[in-house]
């Protein structure tokens, strides 16, 4: 996940989500094999590259089979203006991996949320849980530089108990130049560059899966800091304002297609925060 300002809206998906489809959009979605434009980040892993292999790409799959689309990727730089140049501009219609709630799109219902967790190797000296632990201010912490030259949110909890001293940065900017450029960090860890990280769940989730060294992933905790700085996001589908009937779409498909796409996630160790499965209004189990 890009570190930046988000806002913090979460929809309350215990409770059952009525999707109101109009009948135009039920009887719809165009004949088999139309396009499924996607806008993604080629050198993106664990998200998206172009051989396809990222999660986000195999999520995008299952939802373009649920359709009966052919799915096609507008290659783009997940940078700075990345939603703007690509979404608005009609290169694509959707991007994954979209925090639940940003105001720059309008987003389907969430499919995973997922925390910044602590890394560090399984045989340490040291058990860390929070960011109140004590042995923290005693390490090396490696922590994500935001896009925008902003703070990632566990940056500024340490910054608010004096650790600024003990933060090494690793940029979460993709370098074209080299494969898995959001990989640093985490092998970082591995070789003991640093004691420990603190890193966006899918991003620890999968590099740590691929390090000789046993690693130990952790939650962080607490896991919101004051005033206003929540550790833990709801990720959906982002889509241009006002696709309202290709919202529904997709909130359709996600439900029916949950337990595929959180098969998915579990794959590709992505550490997954309670999010209950949405439920179908009982107009769309009888017609299903």
């Amino acid at each position: 996940m890009m570190a930046r300002k988000i806002s913090t809206g979460v929809l309350t998906l215990s409770a059952i989500i009525l999707l109101a489809f109009s009948p135009a959009t039920l009887g719809q979605v165009q004949a088999p094999g139309w396009e499924m434009r996607v806008c993604a980040d080629p050198n993106n892993m664990p998200y998206t590259n172009e051989a396809e292999e990222g999660f986000e790409n195999r999520i995008a799959e299952i939802i373009a089979d649920e359709l009966g689309a052919e799915l096609s990727y507008m290659w783009y730089p997940r940078r700075r203006k990345f939603i703007q140049q690509a979404l608005r501009s009609g290169q694509c219609d959707m991007i994954m991996g979209i925090a639940d709630g940003n105001k720059q799109v309008l987003t389907t219902l969430p499919y995973y949320r997922s925390s910044f967790v602590f890394v560090y190797p399984e045989n340490a000296n040291f058990d860390i849980s929070s960011f109140d632990d004590p042995e923290l201010q005693d390490l090396k912490i490696g922590v994500q530089i935001a896009a925008e030259g902003g703070m990632a949110p566990p940056n500024t909890a340490l910054a608010n108990r004096g650790m600024i001293e003990n933060m090494v940065g690793f940029p979460i900017i993709s370098d074209y130049d080299v494969d898995n450029p959001l990989s640093p960090i985490v092998t970082a860890v591995a070789k003991g560059d640093v004691d420990l990280a603190i890193v966006w769940g899918p991003i620890a989730g999968y590099f740590a899966q691929q390090q000789e060294r046993a690693l130990r992933i952790v939650p962080v905790a607490p896991k919101f800091e004051p005033p206003s700085l929540p550790m833990v996001f709801s990720i959906a589908i982002g889509l241009r304002h006002g696709d309202r009937d290709f919202e529904y779409l997709l909130d359709r498909t996600m439900v029916k297609r949950w337990d595929d796409i959180q098969a998915v996630l579990k794959e590709y160790g992505v550490p997954l925060e309670p999010l209950s499965k949405p439920r179908l209004s009982l107009k769309e189990v009888e017609e299903n």
